[in-house]
């Protein structure tokens, strides 16, 4: 089963649903929490939310890495 809840963070889970989708990430839960700073981030706050999901799924193994299997440059 899939699902979502942006607990009014308009359209976060719909997206955060929709980049598990083209990751192909099934049987994960993912939760991202942001609040407000006093600086409004507009539409720009749906990449960073993105980004920390992406991150997670990364450190917890679930995605590879794009880095993963890279000499670093010299």
């Amino acid at each position: 089963e899939q699902g979502e809840d942006d607990d009014g963070e308009a359209a976060a889970g719909n997206r955060l649903a929709h980049l598990l989708g083209l990751l192909g990430v099934n049987n994960v839960l993912v939760v991202v929490s942001r609040y407000f700073g006093g600086v409004k981030l507009g539409p720009s706050r749906f990449k960073y939310i993105n980004q920390a999901a992406r991150d997670a799924l990364e450190i917890g193994g679930f995605v590879d890495s794009p880095d993963r299997g890279k000499r670093p440059k010299r």
